[in-house]
């Protein structure tokens, strides 16, 4: 959808986008065509469809079907007119029952205001998912796709990488959207690892909180454990929480679970 096309539907329905909701529509065709092109499977899940700027590109299989979750009441008749064989529910997608959707493909131009928690959830679900096809701020998907010893690296690089075959599709420029953003965009396609790993989703996620919490300290600092599990995980607990891979993370965590009650610092991190 060209900007001209997309100013006259929301001035034909008197709409506006909303800053507090993040909201900058999409409106480069090539780029659509990019994130509609990753989608696989027949049932689509697309968070924040907005006034349907991708909605128009998914549609065009027709053997697709869509479901659109939206927050904001207000494009539910611009979405009903243009596409109305598309499924609308009005919801924040951060109080999504993931579980509803098991089998679906989920595309979204994420807004910027709540794409690492939405990404974050994702995550822990990923494995009821085909896959993923997200655009956000390109810090983010750089801190998403970031490698050890790196700025960028942190919790959310582990946590996504431990579950997720990510590919970076696409780098997108504020004038592919309307209102223009501030800030570059990316597009990150995403798969479930396949075997699922075995890593209980909130106690790896508080670990590595933990690990980063004061990210120029070494691990010890911000880990309490006692000298037998370091020694048991085999990870020096003099190194900084940006060295280790999301593979020693998971190490870390499984040799603390196995460590149980014997291990009142140990039970402490596993409580959390």
């Amino acid at each position: 959808m060209r900007v001209p096309e997309l100013k006259e539907w929301l001035q034909q329905y008197d709409l506006q986008p909303t800053k507090s909701f993040g909201q900058h529509f999409l409106c480069h065709e090539p780029t659509l065509q990019a994130i509609s092109n990753c989608i696989q499977g027949k049932n689509v899940l697309e968070i924040g469809p907005g006034p349907g700027c991708l909605t128009e590109y998914l549609i065009q299989n027709p053997e697709r079907t869509i479901t659109v979750v939206e927050k904001d009441p207000k494009f539910q008749h611009l979405i009903h007119a243009r596409f109305p064989q598309v499924r609308w529910i009005e919801m924040d997608a951060l109080q999504l029952n993931w579980a509803d959707y098991a089998g679906f493909f989920v595309a979204s131009n994420l807004p910027y205001n709540v794409s690492v928690p939405l990404m974050l959830q994702y995550t822990e679900h990923a494995h009821l998912f085909i896959g993923a096809v997200f655009m956000m701020q390109k810090e983010v998907a750089e801190r998403v796709k970031a490698q050890t010893r790196t700025k960028d690296y942190g919790r959310l690089s582990v946590m996504m990488q431990t579950y997720l075959d990510i590919s970076w599709v696409m780098d997108v420029s504020p004038s592919a959207f309307w209102p223009k953003p501030s800030v570059d965009s990316a597009v990150l396609l995403m798969r479930p690892k396949h075997p699922w790993p075995v890593v209980p989703f909130k106690k790896l996620s508080s670990l590595v909180a933990r690990a980063f919490f004061s990210r120029r300290k070494m691990l010890h600092h911000n880990i309490q454990l006692s000298a037998d599990v370091w020694a048991a995980s085999g990870i020096d607990s003099r190194r900084r929480a940006e060295t280790l891979t999301h593979q020693e993370f998971t190490r870390l965590l499984k040799t603390i679970t196995e460590q149980g009650p014997k291990d009142t610092e140990v039970s402490d991190v596993e409580s959390c």
